[in-house]
């Protein structure tokens, strides 16, 4: 009711091609599913983020809110959906899928979408009593090493234009 009292007049989920195409890898039975439209996301997103800044405020040198805001909501081009549901027994189950366009994806990031599967060899090393686990294939070290120091590097910088001499 609450989905629908925000929508207003649209069309309902179940008339939604992007929620059609992805309802069918639902868990089934679900105890929880979700379902978020990023191309509606990220014009909310958007639009609260020229709404602060008509606020205006003070800016830290370097960057605005703004720039950063639209260069994390660049990042994100390409994206469609992000869809989830889960199970709670007889084991506790959580399944999540993105429908990407490959063609719109950032550069930077396209690489981490469209790696191609692979087979889990490492799942039988796990041992039994361990409460999570989680695998990928697509573990770029070379990359996740570039962004640590480009995090260490801002916050050294960040740090620094607030120290008053």
């Amino acid at each position: 009711m609450s989905v629908d009292a925000f929508k207003g007049n649209s069309p309902s989920l179940e008339q939604d091609p992007q929620f059609a195409k992805i309802r069918s890898t639902f868990d089934d039975p679900s105890d929880m599913a979700g379902f978020l439209d990023f191309g509606i996301f990220v014009e909310l997103l958007k639009g609260q983020m020229k709404n602060l800044a008509l606020l205006g405020g003070d800016e830290p040198e370097g960057r605005s809110s703004q720039e950063q805001w639209e260069d994390t909501l660049a990042k994100m081009s390409g994206i469609k959906t992000f869809t989830f549901s889960s199970q709670l027994k007889p084991v506790m189950k959580f399944n999540s899928r993105l429908l990407l366009d490959p063609g719109k994806l950032h550069p930077e990031y396209a690489s981490l979408y469209t790696c191609p599967s692979q087979i889990n060899k490492t799942i039988n090393f796990v041992p039994k009593e361990v409460l999570g686990y989680q695998w990928s294939n697509c573990f770029e070290l070379g990359y996740y090493w570039k962004e640590i120091k480009k995090e260490i590097k801002n916050a050294f910088l960040q740090y620094n234009s607030n120290l008053k001499y």
